[in-house]
């Protein structure tokens, strides 16, 4: 397998953009609660949320527990 130029390029962005704070899927469902708790009440996200955020970008099963999470609460919050 030879080194393309765009093989080369496609691996540095890979490398730049590596990040060493990613969560997986078990430490992102621990803090969707939080992260549904911030958005909810209309505050920006907090720094130490910015891993779940972008683990939801990138996890489609994440993302769909969350915005099942989301849907439960609004439900909740509508009935009181």
């Amino acid at each position: 397998m030879a080194l393309t130029a765009e093989r080369v390029d496609r691996l540095l962005h890979l490398v730049s953009t590596a990040q060493d704070d990613r969560l997986d899927c078990d430490g992102c469902f621990w803090r969707l609660a939080a992260l549904a708790d911030v958005q909810l009440s209309d505050q920006g996200s907090p720094d130490a949320l910015a891993a779940v955020e972008a683990h939801l970008q990138s996890c489609a099963w994440c993302a769909d527990e969350y915005q099942a999470l989301l849907v439960a609460l609004k439900a909740v919050e509508n009935v009181y």
